[in-house]
């Protein structure tokens, strides 16, 4: 007798070896999710312990260093900045428009700096202490996982602000002084490795050199301060990465799951998970995996000009993308974008040296352009003056000083 003549019993046999293959389907994907978190410990405990060889120990720009840790006085400014815009928001946005002249003889700014001289107090402890080593994410002391953005941005602008009025009372060697500080706090952000704080140290370097220090502000310095600046801008420019740290970047985001593990193991309604066997656990800890690969490949080609880096990037993260992992592409966005910021904040620091240098009266030859392979450009004006500029002026008009004769 055939089992053809028996349908309810070949219905049987058929559901016992759907649910068979349904357990085995859910044993393999379990296996391979679980081997997949645990070579993602491995690579984690090898990232740690590279993170953890790096020297943080650095000279301040100006001035003698001191045996102390900056990120905790960096962390009591940053308090103070915050409790700061509270209370006084609104004069402080209406600063940003000022010159020097009406930064030293606004009642109001007078009123203000006397508010913001303990920040700044802070900030010069941090820039000078010996120590730039990030905090650990535990530490009670540390300013947290991630810095703010509109707290590290009140610190560089009340050190502008300062540098303004000392720079109207003929104080020019302690208005370079301030600005260095801000300037070494730009510096030791980017130690800590995730890019949102990399983006902001990017953003504090602009205020506390180019913002600070336009062409009239630097005619007015005096050749002492002129040449503090010129000593500091360059000690600043070794400090400062090439390269966004993609692997600090994904340190922070290993620690951050290992935080918040997966409950759950089930992706509904993502057909793009089939590859995974629909199992979040897997896909997640494949897409870290394939992260942290790229970011271990990247952090061993820093010496790139950016034309050949841009490729790089462009290749490597659209490997990332094309995975098929769908957690893959939304760790992408804005990488790429961050290097080239990063990339632009130092352009600006070069071409203030090479100002600085200019009012000075040296010649010297020109830096080399981190946004191309060759150096910064220099063209002459009309007036005898000189244009300084970088290829990616193309994109951002402000990548450029006209420096007077």
């Amino acid at each position: 007798m055939s089992l053809a003549s028996h349908p309810r019993r070949l219905f049987a046999f058929a559901a016992i070896g759907v649910a068979t293959v349904a357990l085995g389907a859910t044993g393999v994907v379990q296996f391979r999710a679980d081997h997949a978190w645990t070579e993602l410990r491995t690579m984690q405990n090898d990232l740690e312990l590279r993170l953890a060889a790096r020297d943080h120990r650095r000279q301040p720009l100006w001035g003698e260093s001191t045996p102390a840790r900056a990120f905790v006085p960096y962390a009591h400014a940053l308090d103070k900045a915050r409790a700061l815009a509270k209370t006084d928001d609104a004069a402080l946005v209406r600063m940003l428009r000022h010159d020097d002249a009406q930064t030293a003889e606004d009642p109001e700014a007078v009123a203000l700096r006397a508010r913001w001289q303990p920040l700044l107090a802070d900030l010069h402890a941090g820039a000078h202490a010996a120590d730039a080593s990030p905090p650990a994410p535990d530490d009670p002391e540390s300013p947290g996982d991630l810095t703010n953005l509109l707290d590290a941005r009140w610190i560089a602008n009340c050190a502008m602000f300062e540098a303004r009025l000392r720079r109207h009372r003929g104080e020019h060697l302690a208005a370079v002084q301030v600005s260095l500080d801000a300037a070494t706090f730009a510096a030791d952000l980017h130690r800590r490795g995730t890019l949102i704080d990399q983006m902001i140290a990017t953003a504090i370097v602009a205020i506390a050199t180019a913002e600070t220090w336009t062409e009239p502000a630097l005619a007015r310095l005096d050749d002492e301060a002129l040449q503090a600046l010129a000593d500091g801008l360059a000690r600043l420019d070794l400090l400062l990465p090439t390269t966004a740290d993609h692997e600090g970047e994904m340190a922070f985001s290993l620690r951050q799951i290992a935080a918040a593990p997966i409950d759950g193991d089930w992706v509904p309604g993502s057909l793009a998970a089939w590859r995974h066997g629909f199992s979040s656990r897997w896909m997640f800890a494949d897409a870290l995996l394939q992260q942290a690969r790229v970011a271990r490949l990247l952090a061993n080609e820093t010496g790139l000009d950016w034309p050949q880096r841009e490729a790089l990037l462009e290749v490597t993260l659209g490997s990332l993308i094309d995975s098929g992992n769908p957690v893959c592409a939304v760790m992408v966005p804005n990488t790429a974008g961050s290097e080239r910021n990063l990339r632009e904040s130092l352009t600006l620091v070069r071409l203030l040296r090479m100002s600085v240098a200019h009012h000075l009266g040296r010649k010297q030859a020109p830096l080399r352009d981190p946004l191309g392979d060759g150096p910064l450009q220099v063209t002459p004006r009309d007036d005898g003056g000189v244009r300084l500029h970088s290829v990616g002026t193309e994109q951002r008009r402000k990548l450029a000083r006209d420096v007077a004769p």
